[in-house]
């Protein structure tokens, strides 16, 4: 598939696992992996939001767009050349006619849908008789590369895909009443399949996530089959296939917020 940025024409296209790996370890991702959004205070029985939300309690996740080009030569894991990927970038602010990357992403963001999720409150609501606590949203980010080859210019999309929100306790004012409450908080982990709202997106998606679950079938053949699959394989195969579902269906609502 195609999607156009302004000026040119971009080809989506999956990216190889190595590539994948490299782009989401990148520090400026840390940011966006890893969020803190909500803590409660149960000495003073009030709650606090750590990133902008909107009315229902709703955050927004956004989409990434990262400019990696792979030095040369390197054996092993990609790894980034500063120098010509802020090169890259540059040139494709120029073909696309963008201003600087906001604009960028601002576009793309309008070909795209910009995911949005309900914080899940409810859930971690046992906890606020007896313990302190920061809410932790954790994403996996389906990875694609945006070329326009006969310009030789290249980006990396990145698109929320999954997310995982868990209590990272602060303080615990009473000890006696927060074990005597018995909370474990391993059973209190929601887990979260990232709708796609557009075509656009459910296309773009569904690229990555293709990759993704072929990689996965070819490890698996290659260490003996699928009855040789670790436990965190296994996880991986449960949501990658529950995350194909979910994108074969037809583009779903987004949460509202009002």
């Amino acid at each position: 598939m195609k999607v156009r940025i302004g000026k040119i024409e971009l080809e989506v296209t999956p990216v190889v696992a190595a590539m994948r790996a490299a782009v989401t370890s990148d520090p400026s991702m840390a940011e966006a992996m890893r969020r803190e959004v909500w803590e409660w205070d149960a000495v003073e029985r009030k709650s606090r939001a750590l990133v902008p939300v909107v009315q229902n309690r709703v955050v927004t996740l956004p989409n990434g767009l990262s400019f990696f080009v792979a030095r040369a030569g390197q054996e092993g894991p990609p790894v980034k050349n500063e120098a010509a990927s802020a090169r890259m970038a540059q040139r494709m602010l120029k073909a696309t006619g963008a201003k600087d990357l906001r604009d960028l992403m601002g576009a793309l963001n309008r070909v795209i849908d910009l995911p949005r999720l309900r914080l899940p409150l409810d859930v971690f609501r046992p906890l606020n008789a007896t313990a302190s606590y920061r809410l932790v949203m954790v994403s996996d980010y389906a990875v694609v590369q945006l070329r326009a080859a006969d310009r030789n210019l290249v980006a990396n999309l990145i698109l929320p895909a999954h997310v995982g929100v868990h209590a990272e306790i602060t303080s615990i004012p009473d000890e006696a009443a927060h074990d005597a409450a018995g909370i474990d908080l391993a059973t209190l982990r929601p887990g979260f399949i990232v709708p796609a709202h557009t075509p656009a997106t459910q296309g773009i998606r569904r690229t990555a996530l293709a990759q993704r679950l072929q990689e996965l079938q070819d490890v698996l053949a290659a260490q003996g089959g699928p009855s040789t699959a670790t436990e965190s394989q296994r996880r991986l195969a449960g949501q990658l296939s529950a995350e194909w579902k979910t994108l074969s269906s037809k583009p779903a609502a987004a949460p509202a917020v009002g």
